[in-house]
């Protein structure tokens, strides 16, 4: 199928064996970076000038953190760094969040899932950030895991045939719940997310691959057990249900804080004193942060 424009967007279309996510709602969340210690060096990384030794400081840090926030009617952490599986307390963390009733993500390179095997993972998912199956920065192939995941795919100009090789894998040798679907980024050299270079593909083009890879290989996700495929807008993708509000609050290792995850890159800490979904987005006439989801019927 081609996907079609309506308004300014573009629409996705799929087939029988799946269903359009409408019942969105988007979540109050806090991204915690609770680690600056990763064992990758991937040059894509937004986070890439932070990345050192230092941990948020233990368990009690994380608790106090928590408690400051939760009359702010927090619904959703998210656990990033660095790579978050590093961190000595996640499990506990995790433990803490579950208590709250919190939903908790974990943005992880997949490499180092000893401290996730064996966990209960009520209303806890785990996203495998990858940039191709082999030969880059974070590859498929070097996750092994059983724990259930969402494989999260990151395109830029270098990698698009990637794609298949990493669905394959996904489908039949990881228990993968779904496949979101991402790209770069450059806002270090552009200064803006509208803007491309070299290493990147255009918000538009990431639409038609995102549609071609809807086409191909739905019968085999299906097939295979996939539950979903998760589309970041993009600003260009259509989907229900949208939001101009920021929903998000970035708490650094050292304490400092940004609403927008897209100014982490900039060095922006605007971020003190913010209540959730308050804000108005400062970069488009609504969430650039927002996604589309189709559901295996």
């Amino acid at each position: 199928m081609n996907p079609t424009k309506n308004q300014g967007m573009i629409r996705i279309h799929h087939n029988e064996n799946w269903r359009l996510k409408t019942d969105v709602r988007y979540k109050k969340t806090l991204q915690l970076f609770i680690t600056n210690r990763c064992n990758r060096k991937c040059k894509a990384c937004f986070y890439g000038d932070y990345i050192g030794k230092q941990d948020m400081d233990r368990y009690y840090a994380y608790d106090q953190i928590m408690k400051a926030y939760e009359l702010d009617g927090i619904e959703k952490v998210i656990l990033i760094g660095g790579e978050p599986t590093l961190h000595p307390d996640l499990g506990r963390i995790i433990h803490f969040n579950q208590k709250l009733g919190l939903e908790t993500t974990v943005y992880t390179n997949g490499t180092h899932m000893e401290p996730l095997e064996g966990f209960d993972y009520p209303d806890v998912s785990i996203r495998v950030g990858v940039l191709g199956f082999s030969g880059f920065e974070k590859d498929l192939i070097d996750v092994k895991t059983r724990v259930p995941v969402m494989v999260v795919f990151m395109m830029r100009a270098d990698n698009l045939a990637e794609i298949w090789p990493i669905i394959r894998y996904s489908a039949c040798e990881l228990d993968c719940q779904g496949i979101m679907l991402s790209s770069i980024r450059d806002l270090i050299e552009t200064q803006s997310f509208f803007c491309d270079t070299e290493s990147t593909i255009s918000n538009l083009d990431f639409a038609k691959r995102v549609q071609e890879i809807v086409d191909y290989p739905t019968t085999n996700l299906y097939r295979h057990g996939i539950k979903s495929i998760h589309m970041c807008r993009r600003t260009v993708i259509e989907g229900p249900g949208t939001t101009n509000k920021c929903r998000y609050l970035n708490v650094h290792v050292d304490g400092s804080k940004t609403i927008c995850p897209f100014d982490i890159s900039f060095g922006i800490k605007d971020g003190e004193g913010y209540r959730l979904n308050t804000r108005t987005c400062n970069k488009h006439h609504e969430c650039i942060l927002q996604k589309t989801v189709l559901e295996a019927v």
